[in-house]
């Protein structure tokens, strides 16, 4: 190769590789970022950008949110204003979402102003061992809005045009031209499965037989509650506000499904329900223990997500709705004073499942 053609061969790599990466995440739009329609939707969104850069022009049509993680987001917000009279909610669930994402969502309805009469807050005891800050952390998918984060603008758009995606752009390409696995519908809020419900309508037993999650058994690897200050503190800002503001809030625990509810000891989860009563002292609804529901597959979709009939469960047993049934031992009412009587109640409830 002459010295020429060498130098032009660099040249080449050097403009051409970076110029083939921005071009092939602006095109392609592996986390649905850029307000374009030269590709097909995906199933790969960043909820903590696209649904603050919804509500900045839509709020007004909403007056109640819910949120937490992607466990919170099957829920129709028509079935939860069936319950709230002259309520217009938002379903306002994030990836991975922990008590410090809700905290952070409300302090940014607060400081902009928003309506907000109602909030229904999905706690999940599991994820919030952990609490990680999206507002300092690139991850692509789950880093906030630049604006709530206090980013540059440019710079947050930079990252997302300049960084190599793998992984995203191939899940987007293979699922060219065919239907989604799932869905997420920006004016709602919401998500669901659409391949995994067809497949549990078609053969629940087979479903069940073949869904990996259910047959992995799980250890308690999460021994220890290092984060309880921070959880604690999201918790107060997130009750004072309701306080101040005369916010009717609803806090409630996940139905985690028995055998990925065993990741944390029981130890951890008393710290974490204690912390909940002592911040939130009109009371939660607690879910998340061993009864009825969590110990059945056929009420979930893998270990992660329970399936959208336990959600209408759990708002019938919140609003009192004696036209459901309702397994008498899903969901405890649990406040400061009641504590202890709760606690002896759901060991007692989860020792039947033993």
């Amino acid at each position: 190769m002459s010295y020429k053609a060498f130098v032009f061969a660099c040249f080449f790599i050097a403009l051409g590789v970076p110029l083939a990466v921005v071009s092939a995440n602006y095109i392609i739009n592996p986390y649905e970022i850029f307000n374009h329609h030269l590709f097909l939707k995906g199933i790969n969104h960043n909820q903590r950008y696209e649904k603050i850069q919804y509500l900045k022009t839509h709020h007004a049509k909403y007056n109640s949110y819910l949120i937490g993680s992607s466990k919170v987001g099957f829920i129709s917000p028509s079935l939860i204003e069936s319950y709230i009279p002259q309520s217009h909610f938002y379903n306002a669930w994030a990836s991975s979402a922990n008590i410090l994402d809700a905290q952070i969502f409300v302090d940014y309805l607060i400081a902009s102003h928003f309506d907000v009469k109602n909030l229904y807050i999905l706690i999940d005891i599991e994820r919030n061992v952990y609490l990680t800050d999206y507002r300092i952390i690139n991850d692509a998918q789950r880093m906030w809005h630049y604006e709530i984060a206090h980013k540059d603008k440019n710079a947050f758009f930079t990252l997302y045009l300049t960084s190599f995606f793998p992984k995203a752009i191939w899940t987007k390409l293979k699922h060219f031209n065919k239907p989604l696995e799932q869905f997420e519908d920006i004016h709602t809020g919401t998500w669901g499965y659409t391949l995994r419900k067809a497949q549990r309508e078609a053969n629940l037993a087979l479903y069940i037989q073949n869904e990996p999650t259910f047959h992995k058994n799980i250890e308690s690897s999460i021994k220890t509650l290092n984060e309880l200050e921070t959880f604690t503190k999201s918790l107060d800002s997130i009750f004072n506000h309701c306080q101040t503001l005369h916010i009717n809030c609803i806090f409630v625990t996940s139905p985690t499904y028995y055998k990925e509810a065993n990741s944390t000891t029981q130890e951890v989860k008393e710290q974490m329900l204690k912390a909940i009563a002592d911040s939130i002292p009109s009371g939660f609804w607690h879910f998340s223990y061993k009864n009825t529901i969590t110990i059945d597959e056929k009420n979930y979709y893998e270990s992660t997500h329970h399936i959208e009939e336990i959600d209408s469960l759990m708002l019938a047993r919140i609003f009192h709705d004696t036209k459901v049934q309702i397994p008498n031992d899903f969901g405890i009412f649990i406040t400061k004073e009641n504590f202890a009587a709760s606690l002896e109640k759901m060991r007692a409830i989860e020792a039947k499942y033993k």
